[in-house]
């Protein structure tokens, strides 16, 4: 350990700064683990210093394939069991004589 002019102990603190980049983001932790936005609140005199860039989302992408499908499905089914009944009704009818 190095030692002032006066004797007294001298202690060096480190730290990292990440050049800043569009769009993402960055923290900073050291060896006690704890998640820091700035860089000096990082800062050891020993140990790890980790940096841990996140993207920051621009905008979202719309979900495809939703309900338009579905609802296709659905109604083209419905159109089926109607035409369905509609052919049984008019066969009964046809074979019990009335119209």
């Amino acid at each position: 350990m190095q030692k002032s002019d006066n004797g007294d102990d001298v202690t060096y603190g480190y730290y990292v700064v990440e050049t800043a980049v569009p769009d993402y983001g960055t923290s900073y932790s050291n060896s006690n683990g704890a998640e820091v936005q700035t860089p000096k609140d990082a800062a050891v005199s020993s140990g790890t210093i980790t940096i841990k860039n996140t993207e920051n989302m621009r905008f979202l992408l719309p979900e495809t394939g939703g309900l338009g499908r579905t609802v296709l499905y659905i109604a083209g089914v419905i159109l089926v069991l109607i035409s369905a009944g509609v052919i049984i009704t008019r066969k009964n009818r046809v074979k019990n004589g009335t119209k």
